[in-house]
């Protein structure tokens, strides 16, 4: 993940916007997150990932001639209506491009620089829309505007779907979704796909939660042990995925786990053992099918910035 990071940065400045700022100015990057309330911690950790980032291309000498990037933090509680009044605020402090992830978020930052950049050709300003998933951002919302890193739904969901496929052990699958944009289009997705390539296996519970606003998964996972499901497809992240693994780990729930978001920092802690050959996930890129030289690089980077984990 931090790798990613440091390619996000540096890849900021390779589409730089064309203005008369002179090469000593600062560029500033926007990183718009909720930064309060359920999901904090994970994108404190992420706001690390990216300075750590920053740091590294700032310490070779900057970019363009030697100017320097500057990270700079704005909570937008995950709300789009929180985020269209920290957007503007972070284009009026100077703000040359946005850093943002979850679905609903970036919808709302992709659309609404479409609209900035229309009103104010001479001083754009670039999206790079770092893990949100929506398939929508570069199909029917696409827009020059707005760079994605990460795989959409669709390309995540057919990977989980054809390993759920090739093990005859699945017979019955539950279904356990956050109520916005992501959860919404993973649900569908999946049914699509797996109607396709497996249609003996039998969905037998459909879930959709509020995000981050259940505290306890007992309720959920009782009913999921009701359906007698083999197989729990869930794309939750951060505290509602933690909460669910371990609920069903209190509770004795030996069903198999297809996840999109297992690694996101505090999830592997909470998962610890109990997730061995039970508990299946994906992401883009891993510490170990990388070089060498990265283990020492993230050990630096745990020390420097006191992570909580890194994302091995």
């Amino acid at each position: 993940m931090y790798m990613r990071q440091v390619c996000l940065a540096a890849a900021a400045t390779l589409v730089l916007y064309t203005s008369a700022a002179q090469p000593a100015d600062t560029i500033k990057l926007a990183y718009i997150a909720p930064l309060s309330g359920t999901f904090a911690l994970t994108f404190e950790e992420g706001l690390k990932q990216f300075r750590a980032a920053v740091d590294e291309v700032n310490a070779k000498g900057g970019v363009l001639g030697g100017r320097q990037l500057e990270i700079v933090p704005y909570d937008n509680k995950g709300t789009p209506q929180e985020t269209l009044i920290v957007l503007n605020r972070a284009i009026d402090n100077g703000a040359h491009y946005i850093l943002a992830t979850i679905s609903s978020v970036a919808i709302t930052i992709s659309e609404a620089l479409v609209k900035y950049n229309a009103r104010h050709p001479e001083r754009p300003v670039l999206y790079l829309n770092y893990d949100a998933r929506d398939p929508s951002l570069t199909e029917d919302r696409c827009n020059f505007w707005h760079f994605r890193f990460e795989p959409h739904a669709d390309m995540n969901i057919s990977v989980l779907t054809d390993s759920i496929a090739a093990d005859p052990s699945v017979k019955k699958v539950y279904f356990l979704h956050q109520d916005y944009a992501w959860g919404q289009s993973v649900r569908r997705v999946a049914l699509e796909m797996l109607t396709k390539k497996r249609p003996d296996i039998e969905v037998v519970g459909d879930d959709l939660i509020a995000l981050g606003k259940v505290k306890d998964f007992t309720p959920y996972v009782a009913k999921i042990r009701a359906a007698a499901a083999d197989t729990v497809f869930t794309s939750n992240w951060g505290s509602d995925l933690q909460l669910l693994l371990k609920a069903a780990e209190q509770s004795g729930l030996k069903a198999h786990f297809y996840t999109t978001h297992a690694w996101v920092v505090g999830t592997p802690a909470v998962i610890g053992s109990a997730g061995a050959n039970r508990i299946k996930t994906l992401m883009a890129w891993h510490i170990n099918d990388a070089p060498a030289d990265w283990e020492s690089k993230l050990l630096r980077y745990e020390q420097k910035y006191q992570t909580k984990s890194h994302p091995s």
